[in-house]
């Protein structure tokens, strides 16, 4: 069984880049990928609205930021 819904929160963009990694290295352990083209990124907040740097993969994919 596998979950394929996974949530993660951080407090800026560059923690949230390194927790990105660690999680990817972890799936990558059980053989298992990313697919870039279903995950996405959102941030919430006051400044939810402010131009935010790309994450990327290991692959170089960038993953898309969205508002809903």
């Amino acid at each position: 069984m596998y979950a394929d819904d996974i949530i993660l929160l951080c407090p800026s963009i560059g923690g949230l880049q390194r927790l990105l990694r660690v999680c990817e290295q972890a799936i990558e352990e059980i053989d298992m990928k990313i697919n870039a083209a279903k995950t996405v990124c959102m941030r919430i907040g006051p400044r939810s609205d402010a131009t935010c740097a790309s994450l990327t993969l290991c692959n170089g994919a960038q993953l898309k930021w969205v508002s809903t």
